[in-house]
């Protein structure tokens, strides 16, 4: 069995179920032709969310020929389409008022580690006191933990500015406080 993180089994539920299943649903599997699964993705107008059902389908369909329920996969022959890469980035305005409209929420702290390290989402929140040497101001990120960790062995360490350490020295005293002892 593959092991999912909850976003990723979230995401191929909502493409099988939101476009996959609708369009190929009623057919057999052995039925599925490539012309079928290209119908489907071209009914998907945004690009980055036909690339990902293509991926889903891709993924269901290869399971099939795996378990020698299908012969080849009608995914075969079907290209992604191009994306563009983003390139807008935030001034440093914008990040001033993000940040500044956050900072009295409890998601204050946490906003502003992500722009001070530019740390994931998912890492971020998984910070642990653990993997901080506020010392040496680093913080390792264990291979678990990084979105790439199925692939990385090594954990990865993360300079952390005066600022940062600043945030973090807040958020533990604010945990001691709540009682939890700084665990995180």
């Amino acid at each position: 069995t593959r092991s999912w993180r909850p976003r990723s089994r979230a995401g191929f539920v909502a493409h099988l179920r939101l476009r996959i299943l609708p369009a190929l649903g009623r057919m057999k599997l052995a039925e599925v032709k490539q012309a079928d699964v290209q119908a489907m993705l071209d009914r998907v107008e945004r690009v980055v969310t036909r690339n990902r059902t293509f991926e889903t389908a891709r993924m269901l369909f290869g399971w099939a020929v795996a378990r020698r329920m299908l012969a080849a996969s009608p995914c075969a022959g079907v290209s992604k389409l191009h994306e563009r890469a983003r390139t807008r980035t935030l001034t440093d305005e914008e990040i001033r008022q993000v940040v500044g409209a956050f900072d009295s929420t409890r998601f204050g702290r946490y906003l502003r580690l992500l722009f001070l390290t530019g740390g994931r989402r998912d890492e971020v929140l998984r910070m642990r006191r653990a993997d901080l040497d506020r010392d040496r101001a680093v913080w390792t990120i264990p291979p678990e933990a990084e979105k790439s960790g199925e692939t990385r062995t090594e954990a990865r360490k993360v300079a952390l500015s005066a600022a940062a350490l600043e945030v973090i020295a807040a958020q533990l005293e604010a945990n001691m406080a709540r009682g939890l002892g700084g665990a995180r």
